[in-house]
């Protein structure tokens, strides 16, 4: 197994943001189903991104990599396949419904914690659609095609089905209404993928609870789009700055409608001196103190949130973190580990962490556990504290130039 050894030092420098992994999966699917060929500028082939983009060329799109991003031509015949989803939630719940709505006969396959993790309501709407599908986890058999009506979901668990079926529902070719029940987890990122719809065409009426994609519409190519850089992500190094040094993240949308921008807010509300300035967000080393803060709206943010307020005074009181759980690992353990590791004190309840800080361990040792989240976060308080921690190559699943961007502002480590 892999360590990454990070050691004590001060950071300072500027990275430009990763572009946003959440914007490139639906950006990916609504050009494959295009008028025309569409020019992605400034998307990059994360492990994740990448399944998705696989997904798509295995039913019929066809994918060009260039400098900067890739050339997508559209989907003329679709044809039956096997997809292999990687670790990427996003990949198989969005692909699920537009396969179906695609038409054919399909295997779902995937790794790590894929197989078991939760799909049952965006299963049983696509049975109701008119859709054959066989098993819940992985692998998954899935024959016929969708239908158009009503249909009603649960999203108390994911926001993923609510996004699946709306990309799917232009390529139906009827009206498509999807009521939601159980209230939507991380609702935000459907806002962003009703904005990526409109930038190819497609109106999604939004009334209280429902959803409405009215019959006739496709997606028309805006021949060039862009994809924005990626807040969840950008999250690590404004940690990073606040910490122990000062750093400069540049290529950020400061209106963007991505959940996970709640972060410059949260770390300024921990005390932390975040400035927005000539196109960047600076953060410089602060003192801080402890907060209260729900993230069910951005809940990736949960791990490194966590880690600041372990190097906070006093006590933090994080809610909405309970679909932790059901991440790539069983992330509110994985949490609550490397809390133990930075010498925290911690409370967890079904959907509520209590931090105490102020943390004071050095040369900590930390388990990954194959998350790519967790390692970020551990790295990010490295070079207040050094830190060991497994698993660096997790990084590859979102942000493979992390380490890069890391070194790039000072940070010392090495691989064994």
């Amino acid at each position: 197994m892999s360590v990454a050894r990070v050691y004590k030092s001060r950071l300072s420098g500027s990275v430009k943001a990763p572009p946003s992994k959440s914007y490139s999966h639906r950006i990916l699917i609504c050009s494959a189903f295009a008028s025309s060929p569409v020019r992605i500028k400034g998307l990059e082939f994360s492990a994740d991104v990448s399944a998705t983009a696989e997904c798509l060329s295995r039913l019929g799109a066809g994918i060009e990599k260039c400098v900067d991003g890739c050339i997508v031509t559209p989907v003329k015949h679709t044809k039956n396949a096997v997809f292999d989803c990687g670790e990427s939630g996003s990949t198989l719940r969005f692909m699920l419904p537009v396969a179906a709505a695609a038409g054919g006969k399909y295997v779902f396959e995937g790794s790590g914690r894929l197989p078991l993790r939760p799909n049952g309501p965006l299963v049983s709407a696509l049975t109701e659609g008119g859709v054959s599908v066989e098993g819940e986890g992985l692998p998954l058999q899935l024959k016929g095609k969708l239908c158009g009506g009503a249909y009603k979901i649960d999203c108390g668990m994911s926001s993923q089905y609510l996004t699946g079926l709306l990309l799917a529902a232009p390529l139906i070719g009827e009206d498509v209404s999807i009521e939601v029940s159980g209230g939507t987890a991380s609702a935000s990122y459907v806002a962003l993928t009703t904005d990526v719809m409109k930038a190819f065409g497609v109106e999604v009426e939004v009334s209280d609870n429902v959803y409405f994609v009215k019959g006739g519409q496709k997606y028309i190519s805006p021949g060039e789009i862009e994809v924005e850089g990626d807040w969840s992500n950008a999250a690590f190094f404004l940690a990073a700055g606040i910490l122990s040094g000062e750093v400069s993240v540049y290529g950020l949308n400061p209106f963007s409608k991505q959940g996970d921008r709640a972060v410059a807010d949260i770390f300024k509300r921990f005390g932390g001196d975040i400035k927005y300035e000539k196109g960047a967000f600076i953060a410089k080393k602060s003192a801080l103190k402890g907060i209260k803060a729900n993230l069910d709206n951005a809940i990736d943010l949960a791990p490194i949130v966590s880690v600041v307020a372990a190097f906070s005074d006093g006590e933090t009181v994080l809610t909405g973190v309970g679909r932790l759980k059901i991440k790539e690992s069983d992330r509110l353990s994985a949490v609550c580990g490397l809390l133990k590791s930075f010498g925290a004190a911690y409370e967890v309840g079904e959907d509520r962490l209590v931090i105490r800080g102020k943390a004071a361990s050095a040369d900590v040792k930390a388990d990954g556990l194959n998350d790519h989240r967790i390692v970020m976060a551990a790295v990010s308080a490295g070079a207040l504290c050094g830190v060991s921690v497994t698993c660096p190559e997790a990084v590859n699943k979102s942000y493979p130039a992390f380490f890069t961007d890391y070194s790039r502002i000072g940070g010392v480590f090495d691989v064994e």
